[in-house]
């Protein structure tokens, strides 16, 4: 079996932990996973800092078309996991789905009004919208990280300045 590997070279701080966590994290909701709590934590925070988010985006050209996915995920006070603060996907810069806390706005051209819904602000929208085809850009964009980067995130090695290696 032919495997791909990555191999990222940086110096401290540079985002190569960053880079893992977030091909990690796009390829867990891709195959479903859409508890927040089961892909990031607290301690993922930028120096452990509640008051900034994580915000994770993605563009991607698939099928000669680019999609771009961004989310963001943050920890009030009050809280005893993170949440979702916004999520979003587009398809060649035309909205596929917003999302603003709990409120789900999917958009489909033709629409006179959109539709919306409202979801548990705990899980990531991404994997419970429902998909109308193979050709919806919604299953094009799930399929992607989730057997494109199979071998990839299994493999992903990092190199700090100081040489030492982890995976």
């Amino acid at each position: 079996m032919d495997q791909s590997s990555l191999l990222l070279i940086g110096k401290n701080g540079s985002g190569k932990t960053t880079v893992a966590l977030t091909l990690r994290v796009l390829q867990q909701i891709a195959r479903g996973k859409n508890r927040v709590g089961d892909l990031v934590s607290p301690k993922d925070l930028a120096r452990k800092n509640a008051e900034v988010p994580i915000r994770f985006e993605l563009e991607v050209e698939l099928e000669a078309r680019i999609y771009q996915y961004n989310i963001a995920f943050e920890f009030p006070n009050t809280f005893k996991e993170l949440r979702v603060r916004e999520e979003n996907m587009a398809l060649g810069g035309k909205p596929v789905y917003s999302r603003d806390v709990a409120e789900v706005h999917p958009f489909k051209e033709g629409r006179d009004k959109e539709a919306e819904f409202r979801i548990d602000w705990h899980l990531v929208a991404l994997p419970l919208i429902q998909q109308q085809s193979p050709n919806d850009p919604l299953f094009i964009f799930r399929q992607w990280p989730s057997t494109a980067s199979n071998q990839i995130t299994s493999r992903i090695w990092i190199v700090s300045e100081n040489d030492s290696w982890f995976c």
